[in-house]
């Protein structure tokens, strides 16, 4: 045996070791990526999402090319509620040549709760092609429609769910507020009149509906019923300040001005607790959630509670904020005021002392 046939030989068993040890590999991941698959879809059936796809990452991780894997894991981020990554999956499962109509209903749907309009409109218009009794992604069209003024687009879809479905309250209420989406003419008002009513009358707990009605009917001049309508509107929803405006300006307009004058006030009254609780989200939520160690954020948590004379959840906002940031001369100042608004003398004496020798101790050398 020549010295190069040895050579050639040697070369080939090495290639078939090599290969061989790359199928053995191969075989191995795709074995661990159906277990983990396996563990997935037993997870969802019962009902742990997080550990379902914990389970589907995984197998995302072993079969970076299978669009099974991210289909899935695609379809428990959407029931999650986590849309972005529920998008990303799907998108990349659909790069991958998967083929499912649920992907694209799928991928509608989250686009409009996203507020992606634009982009859930050919997703649902594939989806409902494929499957034209979705009624539910058909919906999910025609709100997104609505929403970008595609009136005649968004009239088309939902008069066929009503064609369906035609003692569904919802979509007549959703025609309705079509025909307020257009230009306030005597026709248009009348259609609008027509579809809420009719709304009502198969669904009573339809609040947007009488709402919408006693607009309708004040573009009308028909304030007595506009008063009405919005009444029971805001008998249903008592926290429903926009509701309650426009209750008081059909009011004004009827010449009932104390009724008017108290409509008001309490609106007034309902947007200071609107922004109240809009800040208190934010300082309490968004800034003491994202950094629990920020000495800023409490202090300014402690701020805000001491404007609105909630003092003992001010003094501990500050308390910790003074904790974090023991130099920090403005907060101990803060606390003495609270302290003096609570009735407690003697700690708001030492908060002040404590706020003079951090002052002195701050004071650079003369």
């Amino acid at each position: 045996m020549t010295r190069r046939l040895r050579a050639l030989l040697y070369l080939a068993a090495v290639a078939l070791l090599i290969g061989t040890v790359w199928l053995r590999l191969r075989w191995e991941r795709l074995r661990e990526a159906r277990e983990y698959h396996r563990r997935g879809v037993a997870a969802l059936q019962r009902g742990n999402l997080p550990e379902a796809v914990e389970a589907f990452q995984r197998e995302v991780a072993l079969t970076p090319h299978n669009p099974l894997a991210y289909a899935s894991l695609g379809m428990v981020e959407k029931e999650r509620g986590r849309y972005p990554q529920a998008a990303r999956a799907l998108r990349k499962a659909l790069e991958l040549g998967a083929d499912d109509v649920e992907i694209d209903c799928a991928l509608g749907f989250i686009f409009y709760r996203m507020t992606q309009y634009q982009a859930a409109v050919p997703r649902l218009k594939r989806c409902i092609r494929r499957q034209p009794d979705d009624d539910r992604s058909r919906y999910y069209l025609t709100q997104c429609y609505l929403s970008q003024g595609m009136l005649d687009d968004a009239e088309r879809e939902i008069r066929v769910l009503i064609d369906r479905h035609p003692q569904t309250g919802q979509f007549h209420y959703v025609l309705g507020a079509i025909y307020m989406a257009r230009s306030a003419s005597p026709q248009n008002n009348d259609a609008a009149a027509r579809s809420l009513r009719t709304a009502i009358a198969f669904d009573k707990n339809l609040t947007g509906a009488y709402y919408s009605l006693g607009i309708v009917y004040r573009r009308m001049n028909r304030l007595a019923e506009a008063a009405q309508m919005l009444e029971e509107a805001l008998r249903r929803d008592p926290g429903g300040y926009e509701i309650r405006r426009v209750l008081a300006s059909v009011y004004r307009q009827m010449g009932n001005h104390a009724a008017a004058r108290e409509q008001f006030r309490r609106v007034r009254a309902d947007m200071q607790k609107v922004r109240y609780s809009q800040r208190l989200d934010y300082l309490r939520g968004e800034a003491l959630l994202r950094n629990p160690q920020n000495p800023v954020a409490h202090y300014q948590l402690g701020c805000f509670y001491l404007e609105t004379n909630e003092l003992n959840k001010a003094a501990a906002a500050l308390q910790t904020a003074a904790q974090l940031d023991p130099t920090w001369t403005e907060v101990h100042e803060k606390l003495a005021q609270v302290y003096e608004r609570l009735g407690k003398r003697r700690e708001a004496e030492q908060a002040r002392q404590r706020a003079t020798r951090r002052a002195r101790t701050l004071r650079p050398p003369e």
